[in-house]
């Protein structure tokens, strides 16, 4: 299983962490440093939850999310 992120975005669009937030994302925590947890983990326009799901739901989350969850690269 892979630990991660189910994240709920209260306003479309809104940014945080170096991606952008379109309704609910699911982020393995592998993928986020520390900062970036810190700041999604503190952020009151997300909501977020802490979950392990089997590796191919994860696959499929991530699929319909758009596989890079918004990344900007900053």
């Amino acid at each position: 299983s892979l630990e991660g992120r189910i994240t709920e975005a209260q306003r479309d669009g809104f940014r945080r962490a170096g991606r952008e937030w379109h309704g609910t994302s699911f982020v393995p925590v592998d993928e986020l440093n520390r900062r970036q947890y810190e700041q999604l983990t503190s952020e009151p326009l997300l909501v977020t939850q802490l979950m392990e799901v089997p590796e191919e739901q994860a696959g499929e989350l991530a699929a319909r999310d758009g596989a890079d969850g918004g990344e900007t690269g900053t």
